[in-house]
């Protein structure tokens, strides 16, 4: 994906209405994702994928509280479902991405057919309080290979509340990450290692939530006191204002890795939750460890770059653009064969948290993708396929 070729679909009206135009105008697009989707699952676990996914919905309840917490999210599903001509379960399960992930794990686990996705996904960073400098929440934002040419940004307009929102993310799901124009940005990434539950809200609509908020606030209280379904890290950001959280089934924990409140990075590692799951498909099962050598190298490059000085935008372009490990890089092209592989940065986003507000998006790996400024000016909308 060219980031000059990313399809940017203008949502508005009514929740279900907003689904539906973006299921309508990206619906061919969204069947080749899903086709790509359901042979992943076919060959990572061996079985006819519509079953797969009816298990997942099955042994799941994750809807109560989609539809509690984030009701306007679940209507735009609906619409996306019907606009797209996909069934509702296809959809809402797709939508839970990394709950599919420990799911997968805890399913291979039962049956001795492997480990499935490591959990390897995304480098994050939060700066400000930087003098003369705007507050920035960035990330790598690092999935399956099969989502490469899929990447779409979605220019949301919730006119209940008035808020307009810029949303990362690949064709048929809500949101990957995303900034609103009150500057309030979100960026997220994995931790396995951390408690979940089959009745939480999923990742991708705790994003939502989270950006649906109109104060910083509000966007954290939102992360602090709703139930996560996934264990991840949450990066949330507001001019002058940036944290890090680590969230699991019943906790949420405030990281910061150095002396300084202001300025915040994480990969795939907890460090200050310590609800820990070691039941099936955990990464500490039968003698994992904690951190993989992955997650700690591309720790230890934010921690040199990032982690001390004076950080700019070209400095975090660099960052997230950087291959330091030949084989742990936080920025990772997708090999040619390696669709089933997790771990593509299937885009690299800096939230510039300025009046206005504006992102600087590359639409693919950020080492070999230019990057091109967004923001809430009059876009097109796309037309439909």
């Amino acid at each position: 994906m060219r980031t000059q070729d990313i399809p940017v679909v203008e949502m508005a009206g009514p929740p279900r209405e907003r689904g539906w135009i973006y299921g309508e105008s990206q619906r061919h697009r969204i069947a080749g994702i899903l086709d790509k989707w359901y042979a992943d699952i076919a060959a990572t676990h061996g079985v006819e994928p519509r079953r797969y996914i009816a298990d997942f919905m099955a042994e799941t309840d994750f809807r109560p509280a989609i539809e509690e917490h984030t009701p306007d999210v679940m209507e735009e599903v609906r619409g996306l479902a019907e606009g797209a001509g996909v069934d509702l379960e296809v959809m809402l399960a797709f939508n839970c991405m990394d709950e599919e992930w420990w799911y997968g794990r805890e399913r291979l686990a039962r049956s001795g057919g492997g480990r499935g996705d490591d959990g390897e996904h995304c480098s994050a960073l939060g700066i400000a309080g930087q003098a003369g400098l705007p507050t920035y929440v960035a990330q790598t934002m690092d999935i399956a290979g099969w989502s490469e040419g899929f990447q779409v940004l979605l220019d949301h307009r919730d006119e209940r509340t008035g808020l307009r929102s810029l949303m990362f993310s690949v064709a048929g799901m809500v949101m990957l990450n995303g900034m609103n124009d009150r500057g309030i940005a979100v960026c997220c990434n994995t931790l396995l290692q951390l408690e979940r539950r089959k009745d939480g809200l999923p990742v991708q609509f705790m994003t939502r939530g989270i950006l649906a908020q109109d104060s910083f606030e509000k966007a954290v209280a939102f992360a602090e006191t709703v139930p996560h379904a996934s264990g991840q890290n949450y990066t949330i950001g507001a001019p002058g204002r940036v944290v890090s959280l680590e969230c699991s089934a019943h906790r949420t924990a405030r990281y910061v890795p150095g002396e300084d409140p202001h300025r915040v990075w994480h990969t795939n590692h907890p460090f200050a939750n310590d609800e820990i799951t070691r039941g099936a498909g955990s990464p500490l099962a039968e003698g994992g460890v904690m951190a993989s050598d992955n997650t700690v190298e591309r720790y230890a490059c934010l921690s040199r770059r990032i982690g001390s000085g004076r950080v700019t935008e070209e400095s975090i372009k660099a960052t997230l653009a950087s291959r330091d490990h030949p084989h742990h890089p936080v920025s990772r092209r997708v090999e040619p064969g390696a669709e089933h592989v997790i771990g593509f940065t299937a885009g690299g986003m800096i939230y510039v948290l300025e009046s206005p507000p504006r992102l600087e998006l590359a639409a693919g790996p950020p080492c070999s993708t230019e990057w091109k400024s967004f923001g809430f000016g009059k876009t097109a909308a796309v037309a439909a396929e």
